[in-house]
């Protein structure tokens, strides 16, 4: 797209917090903003962790500074912004964002709105009937989302859209710095090191991770070995329950919590295998950028997943999230050899190829696009 022919942009989603959904927003709007789109964020809540991604990019964040309490106050703000800013698209991220965008997307007369399925939960199909009304388009970020809205929800197939989450290659495969994660906790380099990068939430079961561990760790399989758990602790509840749990098998000298980190893609590149124990997901982008930084993968059979990780080809699906099933998927690791374990991450990098952020904007302008051609046909 030309400049000759810009076109505006509103995204909207509740906040911009560390997460999946959120990262791929920022994606998202930057590619658009770099192919000549105007782009604005609308944000619920003003917390945002991509300031720094953001910067002197044009990009513009609003924030309605609303809550669920707040109804009519988000309504009017919603529509002030829309009438301000004119875009001629609303795409929004996430279930409850989904109905406000399209509702009022469709009251103010947007012409194009596109809703967003992030997940593969209950609550991430939440008001899809109504919403869906109101929407040209739902862009799920797994083929599994996608078979879901159409045989449990009966949205239309031609309504939905498949784009897999873009991962910037570059940043997670340029070569780590002279700094070692290792250092922190006080480990040699020879201590073979995990990791997982997730917020503490009941979703990504962190306390199943921690029995697994336990479970090996009762076994002897534990020796020269750490892990390093990466994330919020937002959830308090969570964070002691799993904190305590530590504490009780006596794993205190082989998990250590590093808290939130700007460092991610060294801190993944420098481990040698992640964990994702989820009971549920996306389509995870901890995954993705596991693969992109050659660190092998072993996950949870779980969303999205499986379209991505192929056992015994480029990583470990285990058989389900329970912590003896997430053991016996660790062990499969630790007992291969180092040649099996280089081929398994030189097909999963191979794999991760074709996830470039570049490949998911193209795929999202194109139902852009399309939606510009439909509402010109209906015009005329």
């Amino acid at each position: 797209m030309t400049s000759k022919t810009k076109m505006r942009i509103l995204y909207y989603t509740g906040s911009l917090a560390s997460g999946g959904a959120e990262r791929q927003l920022i994606y998202t709007a930057l590619a658009a903003k770099d192919q000549g789109y105007e782009v604005v964020i609308v944000v619920d809540y003003p917390i945002n962790h991509y300031e720094h991604m953001l910067e002197n990019k044009g990009i513009d964040v609003i924030y309605t500074n609303t809550t669920k309490k707040t109804p009519l106050k988000r309504y009017k703000c919603l529509m002030r912004i829309i009438e301000e800013s004119k875009p001629d698209i609303i795409h929004s991220f996430l279930s409850t964002k989904n109905l406000w965008a399209m509702l009022v997307g469709k009251r103010a007369r947007v012409p194009i709105r596109i809703a967003s399925i992030r997940n593969t939960d209950v609550e991430s199909f939440r008001w899809i009937r109504l919403y869906s009304k109101w929407s040209e388009k739902i862009v799920c970020n797994s083929k599994l989302a996608s078979d879901i809205a159409n045989e449990k929800y009966s949205i239309p197939k031609d309504k939905l859209e498949v784009v897999y989450n873009g991962i910037d290659l570059e940043r997670f495969s340029l070569p780590a710095t002279n700094f070692d994660i290792r250092t922190e906790p006080g480990l040699d380099n020879q201590t073979l090191l995990g990791v997982t990068v997730a917020r503490f939430a009941e979703q990504k079961n962190h306390l199943g991770l921690v029995k697994a561990l336990a479970v090996l760790h009762e076994k002897g399989a534990l020796n020269n070995f750490h892990y390093l758990l990466v994330g919020s602790n937002s959830d308090r509840a969570i964070f002691q329950r799993v904190t305590e749990e530590i504490k009780t098998w006596g794993l205190e000298k082989k998990i250590t919590y590093l808290g939130i980190r700007s460092d991610i893609p060294e801190i993944v590149q420098m481990c040698d295998f992640m964990v994702l124990p989820s009971h549920f997901e996306g389509f995870p982008n901890v995954v993705m950028e596991a693969m992109a930084s050659k660190t092998f993968v072993i996950a949870t059979p779980v969303g999205g997943t499986p379209e991505l990780v192929k056992d015994g080809v480029n990583g470990i699906l285990t058989q389900s999230p329970n912590p003896e099933d997430l053991a016996v998927g660790i062990e499969r690791y630790l007992t291969m050899s180092g040649e099996e374990r280089q081929i398994f991450v030189d097909n999963a990098y191979e794999t991760i190829q074709d996830y470039s952020i570049e490949k998911m904007i193209d795929r999202v302008t194109d139902i852009y696009k399309a939606g510009f051609r439909a509402h010109k046909e209906e015009a005329t």
